[in-house]
């Protein structure tokens, strides 16, 4: 062997390393000189083969030192796994340099492997995480449908059930029974996350979700899907996790809406949609933080124990990190009248504000008409000072009076405000749009009042003949 040319060697190396993944570390112990050859040849340590069979803590120092000593070539890489929830972890020290990677393959329990090249996986498989947390797959699924639904790579349009479905780019979509420990995972790039719970009734615990984000510190744009099973007490704090980059962020169907919401750290929040967050069921609740008492206004609710907890869930979240919220939608989520009042307090960048399927009363959209009185949350005598968009939808405790005294009072004083007074137009601006859809109470007569305030163009009025 000590007369073989280098060059040979190395192929002879590089032919070892692809049938035994340790192969190179094992060959740069033989002896000096040999070790001197395979740590300077990239071409030896080109293929990355990871397994779950080893320690987690092993497969990173591997992988480290592999994508190290084949730098500046590409490597292929080769995962073995027999449980899927080993995936993510074992490649997620790898996906920093995906843009090196030559070629991907999934071997494990699928019936054949899964092979991908860098021409499918496209310019940008880093931007968009699918999570969906699923305990087992159906037992009709065949072999080959196991097996795509089991890979981590898959193109936009087989995702037809995400919000964020693209016909293009692949993006990374991993099944999993529980979600991984964020020590067991490195800090992952993902600017988009699509959390979903497929189970109908086990519910991934609050304190997991939120470590779970606690990975991925790059985060833009989080959607999550829960199932409406109450969580009951956290036993330990939860982890606040800090997502600086955060701007939209989409939460329904979860009864764990206080905690999650209470425990996000997202400075930079603009848009914040909720949807069948409410509940006719009664769920626990930490009771004992300020704002918690009973409703002093005592208005009528068919689901008082989400209410609570979307209030204080959203409470929180303002009090801890004042986001610049600007998009505020919430369907089939609701809170208690002292609530909205908390928050209309509070969110002087609230543009757009939607609500469908409420129980809110007269006393919540009081709110909105102009006041005599200025605080520190409210110096501009208005509440919601640059809302532009209101839209009202299946809101049958409003009354068709009260919206049309409330959004006339309010367009007329800011327009006089804006004529007789120096205020910069950018911290108090006028209604551009509202809508009013299948609201009982609200006529033909009183979209007529609205329109003649407004003008016509500004006033969506829609109800069932």
């Amino acid at each position: 062997m000590d007369l073989l040319p280098s060059e040979l060697l190395v192929e002879i190396f590089r032919y070892c390393s692809i049938n035994d993944p340790l192969a190179p570390v094992l060959l740069s112990e033989v002896a000096h000189w040999w070790k001197g050859l395979v740590e300077t040849s990239p071409r030896v340590w080109q293929t990355i083969t990871l397994t779950d069979e080893r320690p987690l803590h092993s497969s990173w120092s591997q992988a480290d030192l592999f994508m190290k000593l084949s730098q500046p070539l590409e490597f292929d890489v080769f995962l073995i796994v027999e449980d899927t929830d080993n995936i993510l972890p074992l490649l997620s020290p790898l996906l920093p340099s995906i843009a090196r990677w030559r070629s991907f393959s999934l071997i494990g329990d699928y019936n054949s492997p899964l092979h991908l090249t860098p021409t499918l996986l496209g310019p940008k498989p880093l931007e968009m995480l699918h999570v969906l947390v699923s305990p087992t797959v159906s037992h009709s699924t065949t072999p080959d449908e196991l097996r795509t639904a089991r890979s981590p790579f898959v193109c936009g349009d087989q995702l037809q059930d995400s919000p964020y479905a693209d016909d293009n780019p692949f993006q990374t979509r991993i099944y999993v029974s529980q979600l991984p420990r964020s020590q067991a995972i490195s800090p992952l790039a993902y600017t988009l996350l699509t959390l979903s719970d497929l189970s109908m009734s086990i519910q991934t615990q609050p304190s997991d979700v939120l470590d779970f984000l606690t990975s991925l510190p790059q985060l833009e744009s989080l959607y999550y899907r829960g199932v409406k099973v109450d969580p009951g007490p956290s036993m330990e704090p939860l982890p606040v996790p800090y997502l600086p980059h955060l701007h939209t962020l989409d939460i329904g169907m979860t009864c764990a809406i206080r905690p999650i919401l209470s425990s996000l750290d997202v400075p930079k929040l603009e848009r914040l949609y909720l949807s069948d967050i409410n509940v006719d069921f009664s769920i626990h609740l930490d009771v004992g933080e300020e704002g918690d008492s009973d409703d002093e206004a005592g208005d009528f609710s068919q689901s008082p124990w989400s209410d609570h907890a979307t209030g204080m869930g959203l409470r929180k979240l303002i009090s801890r990190c004042h986001p610049p919220l600007r998009v505020l939608e919430m369907h089939y989520s609701d809170m208690r009248t002292k609530d909205f009042k908390y928050l209309f307090d509070r969110l002087h960048h609230l543009e757009h504000f939607r609500i469908v399927a409420s129980d809110m009363s007269n006393t919540v959209l009081n709110l909105l008409r102009p006041s005599t009185s200025l605080t520190p949350y409210r110096p501009h005598h208005v509440r919601l000072p640059r809302l532009k968009r209101l839209s009202l939808e299946y809101c049958q405790r409003l009354d068709g009076d009260t919206i049309v005294d409330v959004l006339s009072q309010r367009v007329q004083f800011i327009k006089k405000l804006h004529q007789t007074v120096k205020v910069k137009t950018k911290d108090v601006v006028k209604m551009k749009k509202i809508g009013v859809v299948e609201c009982e109470t609200f006529t033909a007569q009183h979209a007529q009042k609205l329109e003649d305030v407004l003008g016509k163009c500004a006033v969506l009025v829609v109800r069932s003949e």
